[in-house]
């Protein structure tokens, strides 16, 4: 059996290859915890999980995922109501 740790690590590439059919056809919306959503912008991007925290999002923020001229990109981060949101620690 898989350590939670080792679950945790693959959780966000089995995230995007599950979506990944459904983005040919439509928008997809994921709700999820801020540190999840770190780790799936993170391998969204391509990059190792452990640059996650390069990627700084306040609490209750909004995260987009897109794609330009064929590549995932980071659309936008940390989006909130708030002129000056207070990053998160």
């Amino acid at each position: 059996m898989a350590s939670p740790w080792r679950r945790y690590r693959r959780a966000p590439d089995l995230v995007i290859t599950k979506i990944a059919a459904e983005l040919t056809q439509r928008d997809v919306l994921l709700v999820g915890h801020g540190h999840f959503s770190r780790a799936l912008m993170t391998r969204w991007i391509d990059l190792p999980l452990e640059e996650g925290t390069r990627l700084g999002m306040a609490t209750a923020s909004i995260a987009i995922g897109g794609h330009e001229h064929g590549q995932r990109q980071v659309a936008a981060l940390g989006l909130t109501g708030y002129q000056h949101p207070v990053p998160s620690s």
